[in-house]
């Protein structure tokens, strides 16, 4: 409020306490500012804003909240409260696209940060209802939701005379875990009897059992002003249920003043389908992850940066690396003021993790057939004796003498590195001490936390990398791989499917053994590395039995191929069952040739025909592989790769990462 409002001394709804004839009086409190006015409460003892002690500390305090509210400029708010220290942590990730989304819906953005009872921070929340009774229509949002960009405005999907938030249920009723909200409720219910009209009474209590299937979550909720004052701030002390505020809000908020939000608008990690649900939901929430604060940042900011792309936390946990790890490599020093013969001096040196057959080693081929005559050579780091004979025509070392001769006779040195493992490894990786020119290349994703790390390792000049992700989160440059169409005549013949990938486990190869099994009447053209020394038992045994065995008629196995014309010329489909991908160059050179696809959302499966939600059951699969083989003769996205994934823009952006 910018100025004083009170006529005379008394009791003052701004402050919520008596304003007396003497001073800090009403008279010297129309004699201040705005700012003035909002330093004086700051400043006033903890204690003044109680209005009631809870009895003990089972029970949160009643205190008067204070929040002076920004100028109003429209008749929708979307407001966020970050209490505490780590609410705004989270908020820090998910601010930007909060505040977009309110510009988007033609709504003020409201930011109450501070924490006014840290008897029970979670009381905090109740500020909202100054902020629902100031507006037409009030979107709150809980720190840990992360909006799409395409969410559609929810003021106008929403009705004015309901409440809508998402009942959750359901979610517990999956789990079997609803008693401790039955109890929860109950315990509310029975210490607030009074207040409860006897229709609500009626509702809850049956032959004299309390009963409850309703829980409205209270991380979305959209409140309209008339019926702010179903959500606030209860008149007596209360007990501290960490989900108190939805639990009152269930019990209150009267059936036909209620609209049952989808999870479109509330995808809750809580929820046993998750994952699945990112596929089409605008409102990601990120909620049950209190007690694991890092993989719940990791998460959001994945998201924050349009990657809704599956990262289950068994597969964060497998993935962490620290920079501290870095820090206890055995690095090998040598004097590189020397003479040596290998390498014939000039102008790159590549330093490649593993040269096996791949995404990255494609990428390098087209990086190769443009600059091979300005390369020295490259070594591949990390021994993997069945692809010692792979160069990509340049000269290849092998040990650590080869590494510090390369870097010496180079003038660019490329880490093409994703992982550094406990091997020895040259001093001047870290030190470099001649002051080369450092580009580091990354063709991993987001979930490929080692990135975080490994640049604070190599300081690099400039950082390339194939997932359009990674480049908004280091900004790095963004070159993708270069995608042609073949010269090939199309002849499909329905029923025949292409599905080529390095066969491991996150490329799907066990959804794809399902969709094989439960398609006898398809025949599957598998055209990939497979590369057993690298596979757990259990993926081997089943690669083998289900598979690769002559039993299995339907599964044709051509390993690597270096030539996929005659699969592109003749398959009807083709299936990209991958988990993750920084790119997809399996898939997008499929489009680019015209074939229709079916994939999850990973990579460059996003243009694919049609697409398949995380975590879906092998059956929505098959019946969507039906479809589009029946269905679609052509990909959609076909001119759309060949267009941004060319060999012009591939070579005119190392130029400029190269000689610029």
């Amino acid at each position: 409020m910018p100025e004083c409002q009170c006529e005379n001394a008394g009791w003052c709804d701004l402050f919520k306490k008596e304003m007396t004839y003497d001073p800090p009086n009403w008279q010297w409190c129309k004699s201040l500012s705005e700012d003035q006015r909002r330093d004086y409460f700051n400043k006033m003892d903890s204690t003044v804003r109680v209005l009631k002690k809870a009895p003990d500390e089972t029970k949160a305090d009643i205190v008067n909240f204070f929040d002076i509210l920004p100028e109003k400029k429209s008749k929708y708010a979307v407001c966020v409260i970050p209490a505490n220290d780590s609410a705004m942590e989270l908020l820090d990730i998910t601010r930007s696209g909060v505040k977009k989304y309110a510009e988007k819906c033609g709504a003020d953005y409201i930011e109450l940060s501070g924490d006014q009872n840290p008897n029970w921070p979670m009381s905090n929340k109740y500020r909202l209802n100054r902020v629902a009774k100031a507006y037409d229509k009030t979107l709150y949002l809980d720190c840990d939701i992360v909006v799409k960009d395409d969410a559609p405005n929810i003021f106008e999907l929403t009705p004015d005379d309901k409440i809508s938030a998402y009942d959750e249920y359901e979610i517990f009723k999956q789990r079997n875990d609803t008693g401790w909200i039955r109890k929860q409720q109950e315990s509310i219910f029975l210490t607030t009897l009074d207040s409860f009209p006897e229709e609500i009474k009626e509702e809850y209590v049956k032959n004299g059992e309390f009963i409850t299937e309703s829980m409205i979550n209270g991380g979305v909720l959209v409140v309209p002003n008339a019926l702010a004052d179903y959500y606030k701030q209860p008149s007596s002390p209360y007990t501290k249920f960490w989900c108190f505020d939805q639990h009152l809000l269930t019990l209150e908020l009267p059936e036909e003043k209620f609209n049952n939000l989808t999870h479109k608008f509330n995808c809750e990690y809580e929820g046993k389908y998750f994952w699945y649900f990112t596929h089409d939901s605008y409102f990601i929430h990120l909620n049950g992850l209190n007690n694991k604060p890092e993989y719940r940042k990791y998460v959001l900011n994945q998201f924050s940066l349009g990657d809704f792309t599956l990262n289950k936390e068994e597969q964060y946990n497998n993935t962490k690396f620290h920079f501290e790890n870095l820090k206890k490599v055995n690095l090998v020093s040598k004097n590189l003021d020397y003479d040596t013969d290998f390498f014939v001096k000039n102008k790159i040196g590549i330093f490649f993790n593993n040269l096996m057959p791949g995404g990255a080693l494609t990428w390098l081929n087209d990086f190769v057939s443009f600059y091979k005559d300005d390369i020295t050579g490259i070594v591949a780091v990390e021994d993997v004796p069945e692809y010692n004979d792979v160069t990509c025509g340049l000269k290849r070392g092998f040990t650590i003498d080869h590494m510090h001769e390369l870097y010496e006779k180079s003038d660019i040195i490329i880490y093409w590195i994703y992982w550094i493992h406990s091997m020895p490894i040259p001093d001047f990786w870290l030190l470099n001490p001649k002051n080369k020119k450092i580009i580091f290349i990354s063709h991993g994703s987001l979930r490929v936390s080692v990135i975080d790390d490994i640049l604070k390792f190599f300081k690099p000049d400039k950082f390339v990398c194939v997932d359009e992700h990674v480049v908004k989160k280091h900004n790095g440059i963004h070159i993708p791989p270069i995608i042609k169409e073949k010269d090939i005549t199309r002849n499909p013949i329905r029923k025949n499917v292409l599905w080529h990938h390095r066969l491991e486990t996150n490329k799907g190869l066990s959804i794809l053994l399902d969709i094989i099994e439960a398609m006898p009447d398809y025949t599957f053209h598998i055209a990939g590395n497979w590369i057993p020394s690298i596979c757990t038992q259990e993926i081997i045994n089943s690669v083998e039995t289900r598979m690769l065995s002559p039993d299995i008629s339907n599964v044709f196995f051509y390993g690597l191929l270096e030539d996929m014309s005659d699969l592109f010329s003749m398959c009807s489909l083709s299936l990209s069952t991958s988990l993750d991908e920084s790119f997809g160059i399996s898939i997008a050179e499929s489009i680019a040739n015209g074939i229709p696809s079916v994939s999850s959302s990973a990579g460059v499966g996003k243009y694919s025909d049609k697409i398949i939600p995380y975590e879906a059951h092998y059956s929505e699969w098959v019946k969507e592989i039906r479809i589009c083989d029946q269905s679609i003769k052509e990909a959609k996205n076909k001119s759309f790769i060949k267009d941004n994934y060319s060999s012009d823009h591939f070579k005119q952006s190392w130029d400029n990462v190269l000689w610029s």
